[in-house]
């Protein structure tokens, strides 16, 4: 699980820490105990890191300063994306929060089963994925549920671009679903289970499943590139 921010890299080890990273030699610049095993790449904004450990514990340190701010083993946490100069974080118990890196609540929405994936935010909407295949769409500014709909289930978390909410099942098909007009664009079966994220750039989507194809695609209309 890694990111990268200031210069340096941060990789989240099954060994209970974060370690910061010099990508100039690849040498240790610090290291921070976690609670538990870190699996999800670590989150920065804004001056802080915020990194989640297996135990669903969320916590935060200062960079470039070096020094652990704060630990909160009650989140629960499951993904957490930046939205401005706070975050989105999902949690275990099925809930959608709004926090400030100093860990002040703004928000919650509830869902009735836990995520299974990391929010995406896009378009003033943030949308994630519970364990029954429900995607919930959230109002960012208010909290307020906007809709949602059933799939099969998700493992890799979605990407949006261009008002487009790319969904992967993972039985393998990936939709284009317009967050406007809530309806599928397009739909492309993938031929393998997917566990991995698409990636939008330009007008592309790229993708990978266990058939060990990567497929580019258009965005607007699914074909093949």
């Amino acid at each position: 699980a890694l990111t990268a921010a200031e210069g340096f890299f941060f990789v989240g080890l099954p060994s209970e820490e974060v370690r910061v990273l010099r990508p100039a030699d690849g040498g240790t610049q610090a290291r921070f105990a976690a609670p538990d095993e870190v699996s999800v790449a670590p989150l920065y904004v804004n001056g802080h890191m915020l990194f989640i450990s297996r135990d669903g514990s969320l916590s935060a340190l200062a960079w470039l300063k070096g020094t652990m701010l704060w630990s909160d083993p009650d989140v629960g946490a499951v993904g957490a994306v930046a939205m401005g100069e706070n975050v989105l974080v999902s949690t275990q118990s099925g809930s959608l929060e709004h926090r400030s890196v100093l860990n002040e609540l703004f928000w919650k929405y509830e869902a009735e089963s836990p995520a299974t994936t990391p929010p995406v935010a896009h378009k003033l909407q943030a949308c994630f994925v519970t364990q029954e295949g429900w995607v919930h769409s959230v109002d960012v500014t208010t909290g307020k549920g906007k809709f949602k709909m059933q799939l099969g289930p998700i493992a890799a978390t979605p990407s949006a671009k261009d008002g487009i909410l790319l969904l992967p099942e993972r039985s393998g098909d990936l939709h284009a679903f317009h967050l406007e007009k809530r309806e599928v664009k397009w739909s492309y079966d993938l031929e393998g289970a997917l566990w991995a994220s698409p990636i939008c750039w330009g007008n592309y989507v790229y993708a990978v499943s266990w058939s060990n194809v990567m497929r580019c695609l258009s965005l607007k209309t699914g074909d093949d590139v």
